[in-house]
Protein backbone atom coordinates (compact mmCIF):
# COMPACT_ATOMS: atom_id res chain seq x y z
CA UNK A 1 0.00 0.00 0.00
CA UNK A 2 2.83 2.40 0.87
CA UNK A 3 4.55 1.70 -2.47
CA UNK A 4 1.26 2.37 -4.26
CA UNK A 5 0.89 5.75 -2.53
CA UNK A 6 4.53 6.59 -3.32
CA UNK A 7 4.02 5.77 -7.01
CA UNK A 8 0.89 7.92 -7.11
CA UNK A 9 2.71 10.88 -5.49
CA UNK A 10 5.74 10.56 -7.76
CA UNK A 11 3.60 10.14 -10.89
CA UNK A 12 1.68 13.31 -10.05
CA UNK A 13 4.92 15.19 -9.23
CA UNK A 14 6.48 14.10 -12.53
CA UNK A 15 3.43 15.24 -14.49
CA UNK A 16 3.28 18.57 -12.67
CA UNK A 17 7.00 19.20 -13.19
CA UNK A 18 6.71 18.34 -16.90
CA UNK A 19 3.83 20.81 -17.32
CA UNK A 20 5.80 23.58 -15.57
CA UNK A 21 8.85 23.05 -17.81
CA UNK A 22 6.64 22.73 -20.88
CA UNK A 23 5.04 26.09 -20.08
CA UNK A 24 8.47 27.73 -19.95
CA UNK A 25 9.51 25.95 -23.17
CA UNK A 26 6.41 27.02 -25.13
CA UNK A 27 6.66 30.61 -23.88
CA UNK A 28 10.27 30.87 -25.05
CA UNK A 29 9.52 29.14 -28.35
CA UNK A 30 6.66 31.52 -29.16
CA UNK A 31 8.65 34.55 -28.07
CA UNK A 32 6.07 35.40 -25.41
CA UNK A 33 6.80 37.31 -22.22
CA UNK A 34 7.12 34.82 -19.36
CA UNK A 35 4.94 36.25 -16.62
CA UNK A 36 5.60 35.21 -13.02
CA UNK A 37 2.73 34.04 -10.80
CA UNK A 38 4.27 36.18 -8.04
CA UNK A 39 5.07 39.79 -8.80
CA UNK A 40 8.28 39.97 -6.79
CA UNK A 41 10.17 37.48 -8.98
CA UNK A 42 11.78 38.07 -12.38
CA UNK A 43 11.00 35.07 -14.58
CA UNK A 44 11.75 36.78 -17.89
CA UNK A 45 15.11 38.12 -16.67
CA UNK A 46 16.20 34.68 -15.48
CA UNK A 47 15.06 32.91 -18.65
CA UNK A 48 16.78 35.47 -20.89
CA UNK A 49 20.13 35.12 -19.09
CA UNK A 50 23.11 33.06 -20.22
CA UNK A 51 22.46 30.71 -17.29
CA UNK A 52 19.19 29.53 -18.86
CA UNK A 53 21.29 27.00 -20.79
CA UNK A 54 23.60 24.30 -19.49
CA UNK A 55 26.26 23.25 -22.00
CA UNK A 56 24.12 24.81 -24.77
CA UNK A 57 20.93 22.92 -23.79
CA UNK A 58 17.92 24.86 -22.49
CA UNK A 59 17.19 24.04 -18.85
CA UNK A 60 13.47 23.57 -19.44
CA UNK A 61 14.28 20.88 -22.03
CA UNK A 62 16.40 19.02 -19.47
CA UNK A 63 13.56 19.45 -16.99
CA UNK A 64 10.97 18.00 -19.37
CA UNK A 65 13.17 14.96 -20.00
CA UNK A 66 13.71 14.37 -16.27
CA UNK A 67 10.10 14.83 -15.20
CA UNK A 68 8.88 12.71 -18.12
CA UNK A 69 11.17 9.91 -16.91
CA UNK A 70 9.77 10.15 -13.36
CA UNK A 71 6.20 10.16 -14.68
CA UNK A 72 6.67 7.23 -17.08
CA UNK A 73 8.57 5.02 -14.62
CA UNK A 74 6.07 5.43 -11.81
CA UNK A 75 3.10 5.15 -14.16
CA UNK A 76 4.54 1.87 -15.44
CA UNK A 77 4.93 0.57 -11.89
CA UNK A 78 1.29 1.43 -11.24
CA UNK A 79 -0.07 -0.10 -14.43
CA UNK A 80 2.18 -3.17 -14.57
CA UNK A 81 1.75 -4.96 -11.23
CA UNK A 82 3.20 -8.14 -12.69
CA UNK A 83 6.73 -6.68 -12.87
CA UNK A 84 9.07 -8.96 -10.92
CA UNK A 85 10.56 -7.82 -7.61
CA UNK A 86 14.22 -7.74 -8.83
CA UNK A 87 13.15 -5.53 -11.74
CA UNK A 88 11.31 -3.18 -9.37
CA UNK A 89 14.41 -2.97 -7.16
CA UNK A 90 16.56 -2.14 -10.18
CA UNK A 91 14.15 0.52 -11.45
CA UNK A 92 13.84 2.01 -7.96
CA UNK A 93 17.63 2.20 -7.56
CA UNK A 94 17.98 3.89 -10.96
CA UNK A 95 15.22 6.35 -10.05
CA UNK A 96 17.02 7.34 -6.84
CA UNK A 97 20.30 7.91 -8.71
CA UNK A 98 18.65 10.12 -11.33
CA UNK A 99 16.61 11.94 -8.67
CA UNK A 100 19.82 12.58 -6.69
CA UNK A 101 21.48 14.05 -9.78
CA UNK A 102 18.45 16.28 -10.37
CA UNK A 103 18.49 17.34 -6.70
CA UNK A 104 22.16 18.39 -6.89
CA UNK A 105 21.46 20.21 -10.16
CA UNK A 106 18.54 21.99 -8.48
CA UNK A 107 20.87 23.23 -5.72
CA UNK A 108 23.29 24.48 -8.38
CA UNK A 109 20.51 26.40 -10.16
CA UNK A 110 19.31 27.89 -6.89
CA UNK A 111 22.85 29.12 -6.22
CA UNK A 112 23.03 30.64 -9.71
CA UNK A 113 19.77 32.54 -9.22
CA UNK A 114 20.69 33.74 -5.73
CA UNK A 115 24.34 34.71 -6.35
CA UNK A 116 25.15 35.06 -10.04
CA UNK A 117 21.84 36.61 -11.17
CA UNK A 118 20.37 38.05 -8.00
CA UNK A 119 16.96 37.28 -9.52
CA UNK A 120 14.45 34.48 -8.99
CA UNK A 121 11.97 32.81 -11.33
CA UNK A 122 8.75 31.47 -9.76
CA UNK A 123 8.39 28.73 -12.38
CA UNK A 124 12.00 27.68 -11.83
CA UNK A 125 11.54 27.61 -8.05
CA UNK A 126 8.45 25.43 -8.45
CA UNK A 127 10.45 23.03 -10.61
CA UNK A 128 13.31 23.01 -8.07
CA UNK A 129 10.88 22.30 -5.22
CA UNK A 130 9.50 19.31 -7.12
CA UNK A 131 13.05 18.00 -7.69
CA UNK A 132 13.72 18.20 -3.94
CA UNK A 133 10.43 16.47 -3.09
CA UNK A 134 10.99 13.69 -5.65
CA UNK A 135 14.51 12.99 -4.39
CA UNK A 136 13.66 12.70 -0.69
CA UNK A 137 10.43 10.80 -1.33
CA UNK A 138 12.14 8.38 -3.74
CA UNK A 139 15.07 7.81 -1.37
CA UNK A 140 12.73 7.18 1.58
CA UNK A 141 11.08 4.27 -0.25
CA UNK A 142 13.93 2.94 -2.41
CA UNK A 143 16.99 3.62 -0.25
CA UNK A 144 17.61 -0.06 0.67
CA UNK A 145 17.45 -1.13 -2.98
CA UNK A 146 19.86 1.66 -3.92
CA UNK A 147 22.45 0.69 -1.30
CA UNK A 148 22.30 -2.95 -2.43
CA UNK A 149 22.97 -2.03 -6.07
CA UNK A 150 25.68 0.47 -5.15
CA UNK A 151 27.57 -2.30 -3.38
CA UNK A 152 26.90 -4.72 -6.27
CA UNK A 153 28.20 -2.32 -8.96
CA UNK A 154 30.92 -0.58 -7.00
CA UNK A 155 33.37 -0.63 -9.93
CA UNK A 156 30.98 1.33 -12.16
CA UNK A 157 30.39 3.87 -9.38
CA UNK A 158 34.17 4.18 -8.92
CA UNK A 159 34.60 4.84 -12.64
CA UNK A 160 31.96 7.58 -12.51
CA UNK A 161 33.71 9.06 -9.48
CA UNK A 162 37.07 9.20 -11.27
CA UNK A 163 35.42 10.75 -14.34
CA UNK A 164 33.84 13.44 -12.16
CA UNK A 165 37.17 14.08 -10.47
CA UNK A 166 38.90 14.46 -13.86
CA UNK A 167 36.25 16.88 -15.16
CA UNK A 168 36.12 18.92 -11.97
CA UNK A 169 39.82 19.15 -11.21
CA UNK A 170 40.85 19.44 -14.87
CA UNK A 171 38.21 22.07 -15.58
CA UNK A 172 39.17 24.04 -12.48
CA UNK A 173 42.84 24.01 -13.44
CA UNK A 174 42.17 25.13 -17.03
CA UNK A 175 39.69 27.78 -15.87
CA UNK A 176 42.22 29.24 -13.43
CA UNK A 177 44.90 29.38 -16.14
CA UNK A 178 42.56 31.17 -18.55
CA UNK A 179 41.23 33.50 -15.85
CA UNK A 180 44.66 34.83 -14.89
CA UNK A 181 45.59 35.09 -18.56
CA UNK A 182 42.42 37.06 -19.38
CA UNK A 183 42.77 39.39 -16.38
CA UNK A 184 46.24 40.62 -17.33
CA UNK A 185 44.79 43.69 -19.08
CA UNK A 186 42.51 44.29 -16.06
CA UNK A 187 39.32 43.49 -17.96
CA UNK A 188 37.53 40.43 -19.33
CA UNK A 189 35.81 40.68 -22.72
CA UNK A 190 32.44 39.14 -23.58
CA UNK A 191 34.08 36.32 -25.54
CA UNK A 192 36.43 35.58 -22.64
CA UNK A 193 33.45 35.61 -20.28
CA UNK A 194 31.79 33.00 -22.50
CA UNK A 195 34.84 30.75 -22.24
CA UNK A 196 34.90 31.03 -18.45
CA UNK A 197 31.14 30.45 -18.31
CA UNK A 198 31.47 27.19 -20.27
CA UNK A 199 34.41 26.03 -18.16
CA UNK A 200 32.44 26.87 -15.02
CA UNK A 201 29.59 24.61 -16.18
CA UNK A 202 32.05 21.79 -16.91
CA UNK A 203 33.42 22.18 -13.38
CA UNK A 204 29.93 22.01 -11.86
CA UNK A 205 29.13 18.97 -14.01
CA UNK A 206 32.25 17.20 -12.77
CA UNK A 207 31.53 18.29 -9.22
CA UNK A 208 27.96 16.99 -9.37
CA UNK A 209 29.11 13.66 -10.78
CA UNK A 210 31.85 13.41 -8.17
CA UNK A 211 29.54 14.19 -5.26
CA UNK A 212 26.78 11.83 -6.46
CA UNK A 213 29.19 8.95 -7.12
CA UNK A 214 31.06 9.75 -3.91
CA UNK A 215 27.85 9.27 -1.96
CA UNK A 216 27.40 6.03 -3.90
CA UNK A 217 30.77 4.83 -2.66
CA UNK A 218 30.20 6.13 0.86
CA UNK A 219 26.77 4.74 1.71
CA UNK A 220 27.57 0.99 1.45
CA UNK A 221 30.84 1.37 3.41
CA UNK A 222 30.29 4.38 5.67
CA UNK A 223 31.98 2.97 8.78
CA UNK A 224 35.18 1.98 6.99
CA UNK A 225 35.48 5.23 5.04
CA UNK A 226 35.01 7.46 8.08
CA UNK A 227 38.42 6.34 9.34
CA UNK A 228 40.17 6.43 5.96
CA UNK A 229 42.84 9.05 5.26
CA UNK A 230 42.33 8.72 1.50
CA UNK A 231 38.64 9.49 1.93
CA UNK A 232 39.43 12.63 3.92
CA UNK A 233 41.95 13.68 1.25
CA UNK A 234 39.25 13.33 -1.42
CA UNK A 235 36.92 15.51 0.64
CA UNK A 236 39.61 18.22 0.67
CA UNK A 237 39.85 18.03 -3.14
CA UNK A 238 36.06 18.33 -3.41
CA UNK A 239 36.12 21.38 -1.12
CA UNK A 240 38.79 23.01 -3.29
CA UNK A 241 36.76 22.42 -6.47
CA UNK A 242 33.61 23.80 -4.82
CA UNK A 243 35.51 26.92 -3.72
CA UNK A 244 36.87 27.32 -7.25
CA UNK A 245 33.40 27.03 -8.76
CA UNK A 246 32.02 29.60 -6.33
CA UNK A 247 34.89 31.95 -7.13
CA UNK A 248 34.29 31.73 -10.91
CA UNK A 249 30.57 32.44 -10.53
CA UNK A 250 31.20 35.38 -8.20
Amino acid sequence: MENFIANIALTFSGLLGFLVCRHIFLSRRRGEFLACPFGRTSCEAVQASAHARFLSVRLEVLGMIYFAFIFLVNSALLLLPFVTLPAIFGISALSVIIAAAAFLFALYLLFIQAVSLGEFCSWCLASLALCVFIFFYTFAFAGPALIFYLAEYRQIVTGAHLLGLALGLGGATIADVFFFRFIKNRKISYSETGVLHTLSQVIWLGLGLMVASGLGLYLPAAEALNGSGKFLAKMIVVAVIIANGLFLNL
